[in-house]
């Protein structure tokens, strides 16, 4: 079965190497879902972990559970970990971020990766702004993902999540 994201359809993913042909990696484990507008993910001056994951996932393949906070990976491997968060704000100068953290050593850090391109002006109606991340981790079956929020503006901490807009995908590398 292929991952089909609305006009998007892939049932393998390519490598092209400088000394090789094309290599080949299918995936039989790839997850996605809407994340909720439901936390103010700019509330704190530190990243902070935050429940946005929609619990009715659209993609669903391959064993993952999920709840609002966390998204477990049901095999050893690695997995491509990706994110779209699309805000909304009145406050000018607002400047949301995420990180993504996971539980491979057992509890959970943040990743060294962080996305902050989220500037909100507030100017002429633009009180919108969206971010995206994209990361790969070696992770073991039952380890979880989440996101953590944090301002990086010094102003507007009445953020919210446009939800229409923002998703999480995991996906991993190999059969």
């Amino acid at each position: 079965m292929g991952l089909n994201v609305d006009t998007i359809k892939a049932t393998s993913i390519t490598q092209q190497g400088a000394n090789s042909g094309p290599t080949g990696y299918t995936s039989s484990a790839y997850f996605m879902t809407r994340l909720t507008a439901n936390s103010n993910p700019n509330d704190a001056s530190s990243f902070t972990h935050r429940t946005v994951f929609n619990t009715s996932a659209i993609i669903s393949q391959g064993g993952f559970t999920h709840d609002g906070n966390y998204i477990y990976v049901p095999l050893n491997g690695t997995y491509i970990v990706q994110a779209n968060v699309a805000f909304n704000n009145a406050a000018a100068r607002d400047v949301p971020g995420f990180r993504f953290s996971h539980n491979k050593t057992g509890s959970y850090a943040g990743q060294v990766e962080n996305s902050l391109s989220s500037y909100i002006r507030v100017g002429s109606n633009h009180n919108e702004a969206s971010t995206e991340l994209v990361t790969a981790y070696q992770l073991n079956a039952g380890n979880g993902v989440r996101m953590e929020f944090r301002r990086f503006g010094n102003s507007g901490t009445n953020t919210t999540i446009i939800p229409s807009y923002s998703y999480i995908s995991i996906w991993r590398l190999g059969a």
